[in-house]
């Protein structure tokens, strides 16, 4: 049989159902095939004073073939059948008449990407329902916090023959650099003192660190900063 559920957003179909199938099991079928969250059980009546047990099967409600129930659903979660395909023909270049799939027509018609047109979704919509439905998709920047480092140094030079190197690959070879230098926890600044190129092996997409004979000899410096630079 096929029960129409109506919503603020329309009405819906839920085909093959069963009598034995409970109320409950036909609200997650609604759920799943719509992509969207009941805020109610089924009821008989448009109010939902009258809601139907979700354990009753639909037999026992005495829900018949065509039957008219009504639920109320969250509206930050509308959606479409996943298997929902458009009625729209068109002609491919070889001359077949074909049926559009449903993501050729939403893209064009739907409201937004993979979601119904607003008369597919409702035939009468007030100003205020379509505002509430469009801030769905409207997202504000907001200021950054502050920054636990205000300020960051390194020496110019330094930095110039690291990146020339990085000029001479043509930016198709990464390089790992550590920078070695102190925190200024008073005034929020990093110094970078001086670089350090460790031996390794790199590629576009990879790099391998190599061991490293002037780690033993106490080459590398211990200090509060410890950074390093990967440059694609």
């Amino acid at each position: 049989m096929i029960l129409r559920i109506r919503t603020q957003l329309g009405t819906w179909r839920v085909q093959d159902v069963k009598p034995e199938d409970k109320i409950g099991f036909i609200c997650s079928r609604i759920e799943n095939e719509h992509q969207t969250i009941l805020t109610t059980s089924l009821s008989a009546d448009i109010s939902g004073t009258q809601q139907y047990d979700l354990h009753a099967t639909v037999q026992q409600v005495g829900l018949k073939h065509g039957d008219m129930v009504y639920a109320s659903v969250d509206e930050t979660k509308t959606g479409v059948h996943e298997n929902a395909q458009a009625s729209v023909k068109r002609v491919t270049k070889s001359g077949d008449i074909v049926l559009q799939s449903y993501e050729n027509v939403s893209n064009s018609n739907g409201f937004r990407p993979g979601m119904l047109s607003l008369r597919s979704m409702k035939k009468h919509w007030t100003l205020n329902e379509f505002i509430r439905l469009d801030e769905q998709f409207e997202f504000k920047l907001k200021a950054a916090e502050k920054a636990p480092c205000t300020l960051a140094s390194t020496d110019k030079a330094v930095m110039s023959e690291f990146v020339g190197y990085m000029h001479s690959c043509n930016f198709q070879r990464i390089r790992i650099g550590y920078l070695y230098g102190t925190i200024d926890e008073k005034v929020k600044s990093v110094r970078a003192d001086f670089l350090y190129e460790p031996p390794q092996q790199t590629t576009d997409v990879s790099f391998e660190l190599l061991e490293d004979p002037m780690e033993v000899v106490g080459l590398y410096i211990y200090s509060d900063l410890h950074i390093y630079i990967y440059l694609p």
